[in-house]
């Protein structure tokens, strides 16, 4: 209709040539353009909406499925192995990095450590005792994030973890504190190789995955005391 509005004012215009019919004939080009420009722009955040919304879909989908297979297991040793092999490989990330606390009260005094890559096949296990892990006390209830491109880390780290993390090129790292209930268990690392920068869609990952995690070793935790007690009753 307004096409046809616009097309009958060009048609008067030619016939009559009146100066104000040529006014309201520019005046409806602007509106229209003006409309056609709003409708584009309208299309196109809608579009942006829609894959921002699907892809927050597809997220919670997949760390509602790794949420799964991880309360299905049952020990502590291979639920460990796990996490970092998905952070490294599900979730898209390089590298992950897992410490984890051995003692129900604070300060620590055994750090259970487990390192995997997307470039591994293997998981690294390393247990930290006595300067090895007052090396990596600054991680442990803290969320931090380290940039080294030049190879040097900013932050106390042991000397084992060090050079894992130069060997395998690690630059960007992410921790995010493992925590259940206000009960502190350890810290979880995300890793970026080759100066690959993490963004805050990153970091939201990282913090939602951390936090279902905590749970999960929290209840394998209790199973095996539970387990335990169990044991020695008998």
């Amino acid at each position: 209709g307004f096409v046809f509005l616009l097309v009958l004012m060009v048609y008067s215009d030619i016939v009559q040539e009146n100066e104000t019919t040529i006014m309201l004939v520019a005046l409806a080009t602007i509106v229209f353009m003006l409309i056609t420009v709003r409708y584009l722009l309208a299309t196109r955040e809608n579009d942006v909406l829609l894959r921002e919304r699907q892809q927050r879909h597809e997220e919670s989908e997949l760390l509602r499925r790794l949420t799964t297979r991880l309360t299905s297991i049952l020990e502590l040793e291979p639920l460990l192995d796990a996490i970092v092999t998905m952070i490294s490989g599900e979730l898209g990330f390089d590298a992950a990095l897992l410490l984890l606390s051995e003692d129900t009260i604070p300060p620590a005094t055994h750090l259970m450590v487990r390192a995997g890559a997307s470039s591994c096949l293997t998981v690294q296990t390393w247990n930290l005792y006595g300067d090895r892990l007052s090396d990596c006390a600054l991680l442990l209830g803290k969320e931090i994030e380290v940039v080294a491109n030049t190879g040097e880390y900013p932050v106390a780290l042991s000397s084992l973890l060090q050079a894992w993390l130069q060997e395998q090129q690690m630059t960007t790292l992410f921790f995010v504190p493992l925590t259940y209930q206000g009960k502190k268990l350890g810290s979880l690392g995300f890793l970026r190789c080759k100066g690959q920068p993490l963004n805050q869609h990153d970091a939201g990952i990282a913090k939602s995955f951390t936090e279902e995690v905590a749970t999960v070793i929290e209840h394998v935790n209790l199973y095996r005391h539970a387990r335990e007690h169990e044991d020695f009753a008998q």
